[in-house]
């Protein structure tokens, strides 16, 4: 007899418990003999591990002092706090960056909160990731904002897309002056968060 697929194979293994559906149709897997869920899988079929906290980070900084933004200069933002991390992934204030533990693909998102200390019509802003040092895709996929029209003036920028990275990558956030713009960043976060 030819055995039928229905999408979801499971195996006896040692130290796995045995598979359920609860009444809200999930498919739970548990720890060995325990009582705790070791994977959910919904009706969507969406997988998760309650018994382990996802990779996530997030830092922030508090704008206790302004961050020079040279005239067509890429500078690294900083950042003074840590918000939250878990599930593995590394947080350096030192370095301004966020290291992830596990390959996959995560949503990142950072914004930063600045004032114009040199305008120049024409020119704008640029806010990328970099993992490991370099700009993730290219130039052309990070959008350019433009400079406001006076010294002084506050904007914000903000991005947020999905990396695909592999286990050890790191990311920081640069800010760029496309050409003779200046500015000073005073505030700013960025988080990751694992997706899969």
């Amino acid at each position: 007899m030819a055995e039928k697929n229905f999408g979801v194979k499971v195996v006896n293994m040692i130290g796995v418990g045995t598979p359920a559906i609860r009444s809200d149709g999930v498919l739970t897997i548990r720890t060995g003999t325990g009582t705790s869920d070791a994977i959910h899988v919904s009706t969507a079929g969406t997988i998760t591990n309650p018994s382990l906290s996802q990779p996530m980070a997030s830092m922030y900084n508090t704008g206790a002092a302004g961050l020079s933004v040279p005239a067509n200069t890429d500078t690294k933002i900083t950042y003074n706090t840590v918000d939250f991390v878990q599930g593995g992934m590394l947080v350096s204030l030192t370095n301004n960056r966020i290291t992830v533990p596990v390959s996959g693909k995560y949503y990142t998102a950072a914004a930063i909160g600045a004032s114009n200390v040199t305008v120049s019509s024409g020119d704008g802003w640029r806010f990328v990731a970099k993992v490991n040092g370099t700009t993730y895709g290219n130039a052309y996929y990070w959008p350019i904002q433009t400079t406001g029209s006076a010294a002084g003036d506050e904007f914000s920028i903000s991005y947020a897309t999905i990396l695909n990275l592999t286990a050890g990558d790191y990311v920081e956030t640069w800010f760029t002056s496309v050409n003779t713009a200046a500015a000073t960043v005073n505030y700013g976060h960025m988080c990751m968060h694992l997706l899969g």
